[in-house]
This record gives C-alpha cells, structure tokens and sequence, in this order.
C-alpha cells in the first residue's frame, strides 16, 4: 500500500468534475483509492455523474491517491507501474443542481477471533438530512465473506436491502452504482454488516491462528463502505 500526494497542474481555477477515472498501469495493481478520482480496478471504467451532478476539483490542487499493489517480493521482481488518472470537466456556465460528496464510513473497533468461520460485525451511519445516494462500495481484505447494507427509514418498521454481496472476494472491488439517484431522507439508518472467515477453511486466509483487527495491511482487515451521495436540495 503505497499514499501519495499527486499535484494536478493546469487548473487555474476550480472546475466541476461531471466524470473520472484510474486506469491502473500494471498487472501488479490490485485496486487504487483516491480523493477525487474515485476508486480504480483493473477493467472497471470511469465513474460518470448524472447531468448536473458533480464534484468540485479546487485550484491548483493536491490528489491523493492510495496505491494497493498484490506482488510476490525478491530480487529482480521490480515491475514498472504507469497507473494513470484523469477528469471530465463540465463546462464553464453549465448548471450544478447538486454537489457530489463522498463518505467512507469505516468501522474500527473490532477484533475477528483466531479461527471463528463466520464473525459478524456491524455498523450503523444515520442520516440527518435528506440525501440521494448514487453508489456503494464495500471493502474489506482477505478474511471478508459477505457484506449486506440495508437502510432504516424513520417510518417503517423494517429494513431494506440497499446492498447483498452473499460471495464477497477481496479480488474483485467494486463500486456498485445504482441507476438512478436513490432517495434517503432525514433520519434514516444505513446498517453495514460484515461477516468475516477467519478459518483454515479460507484458502486465502493467511493466518487462521491470528486474531485480526482493523489495518492497513492486507493481512489485517477492514470495514468500510464508501458511499457516493448529494444532499436533496439543490443548489439554487
């Protein structure tokens, strides 16, 4: 895992972003994370907002970007990477109705028992405006099995399912995007739920010995859920 600070010249002024995208340059990228480009996978396109939608890139600004690399260490396995990144801007006088935020809603406080096949974590986020919500994007490292996002409203008495991953795989990561903005209002309850396999039965579980808890590291693990979202009332 490799943070960097990129410096993106040429914009004088800020500039609405109504699409993005990472293209990473090498076998050996296993997923990238960044401010405002999104999340980047290989084959997984660029993220496109709907028309009026979008996310304000600052003058003369500063992108981070999260670098996941999945390669065998040792000499002479050094691997050239070109991963590259780049915005669609709206042009100058097109409307905004909504600004595009984004939240990546991690859960921290946790530890998977050494060997448990089924650990259940859970996390809630409530809502204290109305918002649309365009995109969901769990993750979660090696030990993740199944994750399912379901929201609360303040007048039901039940859950929906936002989200079911029942088969989850650190090697595939998505950002699920839902094909009209969603309609949340005010006071609803997102609930996140993790089930993690910590067993010998997990082929890619590299220590079923090992108490796990929240890292960096992809022998550790994470409970997030990146959301894309705009708050309802537009701009004006």
């Amino acid at each position: 895992r490799l943070p960097m600070q990129v410096k993106v010249g040429q914009i004088a002024e800020p500039k609405w972003i109504r699409s993005m995208e990472i293209s990473p340059g090498s076998e050996i990228v296993h997923h990238t994370v960044s401010s405002h480009l999104g999340v980047g996978v290989p084959g997984r396109g660029p993220f496109e907002f709907p028309e009026g939608w979008g996310i304000l890139l600052p003058e003369d600004p500063s992108v981070s970007i999260s670098m996941h690399y999945h390669k065998d260490p040792g000499p002479g396995t050094a691997v050239m990477d070109e991963t590259q990144g780049g915005f669609m801007f709206y042009e100058d006088g097109d409307i905004i109705d909504h600004v595009v935020e984004t939240s990546l809603q991690p859960f921290r406080e946790f530890t998977i028992p050494a060997g448990d096949p089924n650990y259940e974590v859970q996390n809630v986020t409530e809502f204290d405006e109305d918002i649309y919500l365009l995109s969901m994007g769990p993750h979660a490292h090696y030990r993740g099995k199944a994750v399912k996002i379901e929201l609360e409203r303040p007048d039901r008495d039940f859950r929906e399912t936002l989200l079911w991953v029942p088969d989850y795989d650190f090697n595939w990561q998505f950002q699920y995007e839902l094909e009209e903005p969603y309609f949340i209002p005010a006071g609803s309850r997102m609930h996140i739920t993790w089930w993690y396999d910590n067993s010998v039965a997990n082929p890619y579980n590299p220590d079923p010995t090992a108490e796990v808890n929240y890292g960096p590291a992809t022998t550790d693990e994470m409970m997030n859920a990146r959301i894309y979202f705009a708050r309802a009332e537009p701009l004006g």
